[in-house]
């Protein structure tokens, strides 16, 4: 719009597209540390469960003796080797989502 001869403004199509420009990226960039958090926590609350899990499974370790109910057979470079022991398995639960840690205690 020409306010004088020489002047000019930006009309109000212009000043349109560059809210909507703008309000795009910024839509787009929130979305992505959004996502970036929430995939920290969850990568957090995990290794938490675990850890508890762990922390379980180490407890059981040092009260155990063995009791050789199973053999564990490990093959290498055509030697075998026996060891026994017993295996354990502790499960943990993370947001709905169950696992279970493996041991084998010689």
């Amino acid at each position: 719009m020409k306010i004088f001869k020489d002047e000019y403004g930006f009309t109000l199509v212009e000043i349109l597209i560059a809210v909507t420009i703008l309000a795009i990226s910024v839509f787009a960039f929130t979305t992505l540390f959004t996502g970036s958090f929430t995939g920290i926590f969850n990568a957090g609350h995990k290794s938490d469960a675990l850890f508890k899990a762990q922390e379980e499974m180490d407890n059981i370790i040092s009260e155990n003796t063995g009791n050789g109910e199973e053999v564990l057979v490990i093959v290498f470079d055509q030697k075998t080797i026996s060891v026994s022991g017993e295996k354990k398995i502790i499960p943990y639960e993370h947001e709905g989502r169950k696992g279970n840690l493996h041991y084998f205690l010689p």
